[in-house]
């Protein structure tokens, strides 16, 4: 966006300032949007991929940066499921296929 502003004077690059303020516009308008909006999809599209790319540059900042912690954590296993061998584990599941079919 920067280098667009820069080269304004030529009609191709404020073709290109003009389409990415309009973008930027409507993922501004998709985040605030009502979802009874009849053309909410298009909104909402433009403000996911802003918002994803968004979260990507914060995390390729923190990684950069040295932070790595997260806030995922490993979820507790029954010990019905942990006891089963893989023998007994490949027999159950083969039993729920066949469930399944019939």
């Amino acid at each position: 966006m920067v280098s667009n502003l820069v080269l304004i004077g030529q009609p191709l690059y404020f073709g290109f300032l003009a389409a990415q303020f309009l973008f930027y516009t409507t993922a501004l308008i998709g985040l605030k949007i009502s979802d009874k909006f009849p053309l909410k999809k298009l909104f909402k599209i433009s403000a996911m991929f802003v918002s994803m790319n968004a979260a990507l540059f914060v995390g390729l900042g923190r990684w950069l940066g040295g932070i790595r912690g997260g806030t995922w954590k490993r979820t507790e296993r029954s010990e019905e499921i942990s006891d089963l061998t893989d023998e007994t584990r490949k027999n159950k599941q083969d039993q729920d296929l066949q469930e399944i079919s019939q």
